[in-house]
């Protein structure tokens, strides 16, 4: 089996069975509550209950940190690590791979503040470490991704765009 479909199919069933078991939650103790979301009441891009469901996930994830002692700036350096494997990845053309680690970087990247909000560490630095990280993992995914294309000149100025636009989302 193609390996890009294996990584595609796994995103996918993982999604999907968080989904069903967010969906049993509900029903038997309705939805979950975050202050941050609360806060936020979602976005344009993830409504409210999208956001409910994927803290709700990812919470056993951040437990998990907390158990072993991993502290949010350790998460958010995995993360990094995490990023730049997918960028490795893309550079050897193996995209399914780089999109799997590349969310898991993304996921951690959302975890970091639930362990930081859980064990009552959050802090101005943390933050600043944080978004820091984010852009660090996007510069190496698209520098590995502009080297994978280098000769083609077209998607390296839309590469530029796209990590133009990365490093203005903390603005």
């Amino acid at each position: 089996m193609n390996p890009q479909l294996v990584y595609t199919f796994a995103l996918f069933t993982i999604m999907i069975v968080l989904a069903l078991a967010y969906a049993v939650r509900v029903i038997v103790h309705g939805r979950v509550h975050y202050d941050r979301v609360d806060r936020q009441q979602g976005s344009i891009l993830l409504a409210k209950g999208l956001m409910e469901m994927l803290y709700w996930g990812l919470q056993p994830l951040a437990d998990l940190f907390i158990l072993l002692r991993v502290s949010s700036n350790g998460v958010s350096f995995l993360s990094l690590i995490l990023g730049a494997v997918a960028g490795v990845s893309l550079v050897n053309g193996n995209f399914g791979a780089a999109g799997f680690f590349s969310a898991f970087s993304g996921i951690l990247d959302a975890v970091d503040g639930l362990v930081a909000r859980t064990t009552g560490t959050a802090s101005n630095p943390g933050e600043v470490l944080d978004a820091s990280v984010d852009r660090y993992v996007e510069f190496l995914f698209f520098t590995w991704l502009i080297i994978f294309y280098s000769q083609e000149v077209q998607l390296v100025l839309l590469t530029l765009v796209a990590l133009m636009g990365s490093f203005m989302v903390s603005y």
